[in-house]
């Protein structure tokens, strides 16, 4: 049974070509238990059953957060459960205070994880080699970051990855005069970093 309102997203998302595939769920900046506790009033809440009838292949990502490693770890651990509700794991870039860098961070957990994962952001000074580090593990399934169209808005190709500044207004400004040849090769060679197919070793 599918009632009014479900029909009218689902037609509203199939009109605009839009998909929903993951759902990022609530997580609080090193805070694992205020984490936690909203992940599960969420995925109790009504809005989240809505959206299991209206999208029936939704998965749901939950964020790692601790205080600590130690506060971290246990946070993965619970949300590493297979019977959690949660698809995939979230791996901060903010790892690297806990552990020294996010590889460190995925280094422990890599015996253990049961999940896809996700890396969540990039800093400036990340290095393009640190991300094909990172790229290794096999449960690592991408890399959220907008730096490749930061780059090409700029007209910079990836190979200046570490050249740019911060930009707090970038996505307040239009941007209506980017080369869509170097977007396309910047988006299209980040793909291959991640999936490993840039040659680099």
């Amino acid at each position: 049974m599918i009632h009014a309102s479900d029909r009218l997203i689902k037609e509203s998302l199939e009109q605009q070509g839009l998909t929903v595939e993951v759902v990022v769920l609530p997580d609080y900046l090193f805070d694992s238990d205020r984490t936690l506790d909203e992940l599960e009033s969420a995925l109790k809440s009504p809005h989240l059953r809505f959206m299991y009838r209206t999208i029936p292949d939704i998965k749901f990502a939950a964020v790692v957060q601790g205080i600590d490693p130690d506060d971290w770890l246990e946070c993965f651990h619970i949300l590493n459960d297979r019977n959690n509700g949660i698809d995939y794991l979230g791996i901060p870039m903010l790892t690297s205070y806990l552990f020294g860098s996010r590889y460190e961070a995925l280094k422990k957990i890599s015996k253990r994880v049961t999940k896809k994962c996700h890396l969540l952001g990039v800093w400036k000074g990340t290095q393009l080699d640190e991300l094909r580090k990172e790229r290794e593990f096999d449960f690592v399934v991408g890399i959220d970051t907008s730096k490749p169209v930061k780059l090409a808005v700029k007209g910079r190709t990836l190979e200046q990855w570490t050249s740019l500044t911060k930009d707090r207004d970038f996505i307040d400004r239009k941007h209506n005069s980017i080369d869509l040849e170097l977007l396309r090769a910047n988006c299209e060679g980040f793909v291959e970093i991640c999936e490993g197919k840039d040659g680099a070793r």
